[in-house]
């Protein structure tokens, strides 16, 4: 059943009342479900500010797809959306993990890739993704699961965007153009995915934008971070293990401990100036064993440090920019670990023109 937001709502969505932005998603949010109306370009969008948010994949590669990691795991830990994934089936062992999530890689560059409008490959992979919610909403609802909400959508758009631009200062991307530009390219791209304005969490202001991040995080996120399940941490695992083929720096253990520490989470602390509100301070770091603590002390001196320097900015990402053309043409290891039918992964019906993966 859908439900309109008051006239209240929609002027406090007009006036960037994020509290008042907050409750409306958490408590409308869950009666809405995803607009169904044609894909059509908002009024507020602007082409040039689109394709210059695109443009900073090259330069931000690594962070960003980091980030969006982080996000994908977090995203799993929201209750309506896990219920959905798991009764998809289709992330249920890591075969199935890797290609969906090669899949939501490859829908991602692809945003990224192509100009935003009509009769792009850009246009026809939302297309594309707007039919699998659809149908995944369908199965779950099915199975008793519920369907994918206005609530859930926007916990994901957050997922996608939230933990590189809340890190944005700290890691080197403080610019402002950048965070104009992007927090208007996760606008369209949510728009385009069937957010309704009022639910959209992105707006044409960085700082309202922000605050609104920052909300979601510490009253929806960190809370369902610091109390996971273990259909969560099944989950979890079976997508790291899925993408270990991809990128064997992965390890569960340390992918969460950068999500939870990224949202604050109690007694992941790192730094002696961390106070996330845990009664025992650093507990879950010395928890690790001494490999995977030099993995994330590695990690945040190279995305606090060495990332700021332009010369291994670009060998970091030139790195992950070949690993993404080894798994797209030469996928040698998810072969040797999945199998020939499922290591090759490709999302447009239309063979004759393969993904774009080049670096400008």
């Amino acid at each position: 059943m859908k439900t309109e937001a008051t006239s209240e709502i929609k002027e406090a969505y007009k006036n960037s009342n994020s509290e008042m932005y907050l409750k409306n998603l958490l408590e409308n949010g869950e009666k809405e479900y995803p607009c169904e109306d044609e894909m059509q370009l908002p009024e507020w969008h602007d082409e040039k500010i689109t394709l210059k948010g695109q443009s900073y994949l090259n330069k931000y590669r690594l962070i960003i797809f980091n980030g969006m990691l982080s996000g994908l795991i977090a995203v799993m830990a929201i209750p309506s959306i896990l219920k959905i994934l798991i009764a998809t089936k289709q992330s249920s062992t890591p075969a199935m993990s890797y290609r969906r999530y090669v899949r939501t890689i490859l829908h991602t560059i692809s945003f990224f890739r192509y100009p935003l409008k009509p009769g792009t490959k850009s246009w026809e992979s939302l297309e594309m993704v707007r039919k699998a919610h659809f149908k995944s909403s369908h199965i779950a609802d099915k199975q008793n699961c519920g369907k994918i909400t206005q609530k859930d959508l926007a916990l994901t758009q957050f997922g996608f965007m939230a933990f590189y631009c809340l890190e944005a200062d700290s890691i080197g991307l403080a610019d402002e153009e950048f965070k104009s530009s992007t927090i208007h390219l996760w606008r369209l791209i949510g728009y385009l995915l069937g957010i309704k304005d009022e639910y959209n969490i992105c707006t044409s202001s960085w700082d309202t934008t922000k605050e609104r991040l920052d909300l979601i995080m510490r009253n929806v996120y960190k809370p369902a971070l610091e109390n996971t399940s273990e259909e969560f941490n099944e989950m979890t695992k079976t997508l790291i293990d899925g993408l270990w083929p991809l990128y064997h720096m992965l390890n569960w253990e340390t992918s969460l401990y950068f999500t939870k520490h990224s949202a604050k989470c109690a007694n992941y602390e790192y730094y002696e100036t961390d106070d996330f509100g845990g009664e025992e301070k650093f507990k879950e770091f010395y928890k690790l064993g001494w490999y995977n603590r030099f993995k994330i002390s590695s990690g945040i001196f190279l995305a606090e440090k060495l990332y700021k320097i332009k010369l291994f900015r670009i060998f970091f990402n030139f790195r992950l920019w070949t690993y993404e053309i080894w798994s797209y043409y030469f996928p040698y290891f998810p072969i040797y670990k999945f199998g020939l039918k499922w290591a090759y992964v490709r999302i447009y019906n239309n063979n004759e023109e393969s993904m774009n993966l080049h670096m400008d």
